[in-house]
């Protein structure tokens, strides 16, 4: 399924590439999923070194979605963070991607990622 919409960042950041140290701003105009619109956000990322940070806020008028997502930058990189979404159309993205019919609610996750190396 597609992925549209425009996107643009400012990061500043030091240190190793695994564990940089930095700060940063994300604008996402228009996102589509397949046909979908579903909508404008803005977001901050910052980064201790042990962890990054994403906080989320929709920039809409009619729905919204906020929230935020820790990832540790060590093993065994520990994900954890909150959604809450409202009046947004997710369809496309819930079918397609985790083969859920509909949602609605506050969403949390907890899980640990594996990095592979190349």
């Amino acid at each position: 399924m597609p992925v549209g919409g425009q996107m643009t960042f400012r990061m500043k950041a030091s240190g190793p590439a695994r564990t940089p140290q930095g700060e940063g701003t994300v604008h996402i105009v228009d996102l589509r999923v397949g046909q979908e619109t579903i909508g404008s956000f803005d977001g901050t990322l910052t980064s201790d070194g042990s962890e990054a940070k994403l906080e989320l806020s929709s920039a809409m008028t009619d729905g919204s979605i906020s929230g935020g997502y820790t990832v540790g930058l060590t093993e065994p990189y520990p994900v954890h963070g909150k959604a809450y979404i409202k009046n947004i159309n997710l369809d496309p993205f819930l079918v397609t991607y985790l083969h859920l019919g509909t949602s609605a609610g506050t969403a949390t996750q907890k899980a640990k990622l594996r990095w592979k190396e190349i």
